[in-house]
């Protein structure tokens, strides 16, 4: 386990036991082949998120329900290491599968009505786009930095890696320029 620091604000990241990553990516492959839905309309990434047909299978699924305990330890162990209270109750995790293809992207996003956000990456091939999250501060926008920091930071995915932060944190996918697969369940706590 690693907590890396990110602009004010920090990530999880580990990497999951072997087996919950298989069973993850049969439920990912499954899925995304039964899907017509696309990751937020984007061209060339079938996807879980928003398919009325396929949100509630996937979410009541007793894997899934098993990886929502195992990222409620996550959320809570993650909180209490930055003193933060985490209310589980007040969570209502969501979760869907994404298998990216190449000319796909996904531009710059947060996620609402959730406390973290995250991602469990099943299956990662070489040269894939490098997570990258963004400075949420405005004034980094207008002004040059004194300390040296970046206004961006990146995460390159790893198989069996999992990351968490908080919803509110902006992060993009740029284009997709191979066939080498990135299949990923994604959630919201």
């Amino acid at each position: 386990m690693e907590i890396v620091n990110f602009f004010p604000t920090q990530i999880f990241k580990d990497i999951v036991n072997e087996n919950m990553k298989n069973d993850l990516l049969k439920l990912c492959n499954d899925y995304t082949s039964k899907t017509q839905t696309n990751l937020l309309h984007i061209d060339n990434f079938p996807s879980t998120l928003a398919n009325t047909e396929l949100s509630y299978p996937v979410n009541t699924d007793p894997t899934v329900k098993m990886v929502f305990e195992y990222l409620y330890e996550i959320a809570d162990n993650f909180a209490s290491q930055r003193q933060q209270f985490v209310d589980k109750d007040s969570f209502r995790p969501y979760g869907f599968f994404s298998d990216m293809k190449k000319g796909a992207h996904l531009r710059k996003h947060t996620h609402k009505d959730c406390r973290f956000s995250g991602i469990i990456y099943l299956e990662v091939g070489d040269n894939v786009p490098q997570l990258l999250f963004h400075d949420p501060r405005p004034h980094v926008q207008f002004e040059p930095s004194n300390y040296g920091g970046k206004y961006i930071e990146s995460i390159k995915p790893e198989n069996g890696m999992i990351l968490m932060w908080d919803s509110w944190l902006t992060h993009e996918l740029m284009h997709k320029e191979n066939d080498q697969p990135r299949k990923v369940f994604s959630f919201n706590l």
